[in-house]
């Protein structure tokens, strides 16, 4: 395991299409709570996977962002098979997303990386021994049973028992090991006899995701704590905020005040996207503990494509349904 204290972190980047068009938005809340709170030179590479159609869009908006070691890498630079499917049902977003978080393990030069999504920011001052617990990353788990199909779904891509009676690793920000990303890549490629990434782009029916694939890995192998722990030391930080908000409704009443008090034990705070809640929403209620200045950007209004993306989930469904 590499000594110096850095770790890499990568977030996939979308800007356009139902739920992203504030995606750009909240990237500038999530990097100045990074620099307010986030220990100096902790993260050595930022890795930002995006669209090679939104290209110019980020990179001119991600200037203001260059004091953060920040690295654009188009995805289809890397993942070609994302072409093979071409039909517009056939790659889910949410999909889409998942398989670059895992393929970035190709990328980073870290051991650990940690993931980021644009709807999310630092509550309080952290750092490196915070994350990193005797050479193995801090993670959060919550009961499978929660997210019950998704850990079905990823059993039966790795052809492995499900397990549902252990906790399991959360949702983003999560922290992931290089070599078992690695590993369980190289794994469900043995498995299927194809590249990892067109045997779950393949899958695109299934409720498959990232965490629960990686975590059903490691837990099946035994590896888990060879790489991880779940439990912070004592007195330390957990790596999920107390509460976060999923629902436009927890918004209305939610304690900003206590999100950013030392009482409050958690580093990232969710603000989920599809909530409605705007960047400027947000700046508004975290002014008095975050500043933030957000840049202007377009908000595009493609109803075609908005269109199109609520066809193909219905159509994933039924086809869903005709192979049950």
């Amino acid at each position: 395991m590499n000594s110096e204290k850095k770790i890499s972190a990568i977030m996939a980047l979308k800007i356009k299409g139902r739920h992203y068009p504030h995606n750009i938005g909240r990237c500038d809340i999530l990097f100045e709570s990074l620099r307010k709170f986030m220990a100096k030179g902790l993260i050595s590479e930022f890795l930002i996977i995006i669209p090679p159609e939104e290209e110019a869009e980020i990179r001119s908006h991600a200037e203001k962002w260059s004091d953060i070691p920040i690295r654009l890498v188009c995805e289809d630079l890397y993942l070609e098979k994302f072409k093979e499917f071409s039909k517009w049902y056939e790659v889910r977003p949410w999909h889409r997303q998942q398989i670059i978080k895992l393929f970035c393990a190709e990328l980073v030069k870290n051991d650990y990386f940690i993931v980021f999504d644009p709807d999310m920011f630092a509550t309080r001052s952290f750092g490196f021994d915070d994350l990193i617990l005797d050479g193995k990353a801090l993670v959060q788990t919550e009961p499978k049973l929660d997210h019950q199909d998704w850990w079905e779904s990823s059993a039966k891509v790795l052809m492995l028992p499900a397990s549902l009676a252990t906790p399991g690793l959360c949702v983003t920000p999560e922290i992931l090991a290089k070599q078992a990303c690695q590993e369980l890549t190289a794994y469900i490629s043995e498995k299927h006899q194809k590249t990892w990434y067109e045997v779950l782009l393949s899958m695109y029916t299934t409720n498959w995701t990232e965490y629960t694939l990686y975590w059903s890995y490691l837990e099946a192998r035994g590896k888990i704590s060879e790489f991880h722990v779940t439990t912070p030391r004592e007195g330390g930080l957990k790596v999920h905020a107390e509460q976060n908000i999923w629902f436009k409704t927890d918004y209305d009443n939610f304690d900003f005040k206590h999100l950013f008090s030392n009482d409050q034990r958690g580093i990232f705070c969710t603000i989920q996207s599809n909530t409605g809640v705007t960047p400027q929403a947000i700046v508004k209620s975290i002014k008095p503990w975050l500043p933030v200045q957000i840049q202007k950007y377009k908000v595009e209004t493609d109803r075609i494509n908005k269109l199109k993306e609520v066809v193909g989930a219905i159509i994933r469904k039924i086809m869903q349904k005709v192979k049950r």
